[in-house]
């Protein structure tokens, strides 16, 4: 998996694998891990992708993107939520909009 973080003072893309990652929550359609995710601070938007099967046989890929927030509660543990405060919107719409861009350049090379 690729990861894509962006420092709200350096818009630059880490790379790194060591990058903050979100909770792996999953329900009953999502796959295992993210294939990328794109962060901006503390917010980041999680890339999957899934075969989905068509009534037909025929199967294509779809993408899903889950958008979270970390931070630290009482006792300094980190957690997740997908709940932006104020001050995480402008970094969420970013995060939204990278994954896009992510998902389009995937869809057009393949």
């Amino acid at each position: 998996m690729k990861t894509i973080t962006f420092s709200p003072l350096h818009p630059m893309a880490n790379t790194s694998s060591k990058a903050e990652r979100p909770a792996e929550k999953q329900d009953a359609t999502s796959p295992a891990h993210p294939v990328e995710r794109v962060s901006y601070g503390n917010v980041s938007a999680s890339i999957f992708v899934r075969e989905h099967r068509l009534p037909n046989s025929k199967s294509i890929v779809k993408y899903s993107v889950s958008l979270q927030r970390s931070y630290l509660d009482r006792q300094g543990e980190r957690q997740w939520t997908n709940t932006l405060d104020e001050d995480d919107l402008l970094a969420g719409a970013e995060a939204l909009t990278d994954a896009f861009k992510v998902i389009w350049r995937k869809r057009r090379h393949s």
